[in-house]
């Protein structure tokens, strides 16, 4: 397998909501739910599918080194979010600002003690 993060997810209207933003469902699906109704759930997150970009969530580097073809970083959501570990082609500092997005759709599980 590999490694992976992990990010609290919800269901909302619309759809499958993140710190990343809302996520389309898959299957059948109560649109009317509101906000914030339904179990707990985990965004779970490839490295690759977590990049810089000029726009996305607000995040800090803790931590960044070289891996082949680019380099791997663990970054801070901000304010106070969990670690995300991204993949990006340029080279990243600890401390630094940056955005990040999700490329594709994250396999969504249920959260630890959800139903």
């Amino acid at each position: 397998l590999g490694a992976a993060s992990a990010v609290p997810a919800h269901p909302g209207v619309g759809g499958l909501s993140t710190p990343f933003g809302q996520f389309p469902p898959l299957g059948s699906w109560d649109a009317s739910a509101a906000e914030g109704e339904g179990p707990p759930l985990v965004a779970v997150l490839r490295p690759e599918q977590v990049t810089p970009a000029s726009t996305g969530v607000l995040a800090e580097v803790v931590d960044a080194h070289p891996v082949a073809g680019g380099y791997a970083f663990a970054a801070r959501l901000v304010p106070e979010g969990p670690v995300v570990l991204g993949r990006s082609d340029a080279r990243l500092v600890a401390g630094a600002a940056i955005r990040l997005v999700v490329e594709g759709r994250p396999a969504f599980v249920p959260a630890e003690g959800g139903p």
